[in-house]
């Protein structure tokens, strides 16, 4: 009877030659393997990243264990204890900010009472035009608005217009 015992008894070189061809075959196997495993475990990991998590997505990669998964929720905790942190400074930062009262835009009091245009001036029908385009008016149409609600300063700004 033909058996293993018998082969390695008798045909010693043929045993070891038909065991050094399945060892190489299953090492080429095992590598190719184990290289497109880690080829998609690095995928995974980068596919987590987040700005300002660069230097904790190289540490996962390096590391040969961390998973896809667990990569993603390493991030996101880093990535809450950096905008914790963000949040302290500022909140540290505006503590330092004297707390100002406000002051209505439409009194015009002070050092910068002059710079108000006069209601019925060219620069109010200017400041006119520039509100309604603002407002999402077209030039056109927010000339013609102007005009209807300012029509003196609208008289004011077409003398200027035509003095030029």
């Amino acid at each position: 009877m033909i058996d293993r015992k018998f082969l390695e008894a008798n045909h010693a070189d043929i045993v070891a030659a038909i065991r050094l061809e399945g060892h190489q075959a299953g090492h080429a196997e095992g590598v190719s393997a184990g290289a497109a495993a880690e080829r998609t475990r690095i995928l995974a990991i980068e596919t987590a990243s987040m700005p300002g998590c660069e230097a904790l997505i190289e540490t996962l990669k390096a590391d040969g264990k961390t998973t896809g998964p667990e990569a993603a929720a390493a991030v996101l905790a880093d990535y809450k204890k950096q905008n914790a942190t963000a949040l302290g400074k500022l909140k540290a930062d505006a503590s330092a900010v004297p707390n100002v009262p406000a002051t209505p835009s439409s009194a015009a009091t002070g050092p910068d009472a002059a710079a108000a245009p006069a209601k019925d001036s060219a620069q109010a029908f200017d400041a006119a035009i520039a509100a309604n385009i603002t407002a999402g008016l077209s030039r056109g149409k927010a000339i013609g608005k102007a005009a209807r609600e300012l029509p003196a300063a609208h008289a004011a700004w077409i003398e200027l217009r035509n003095a030029a």
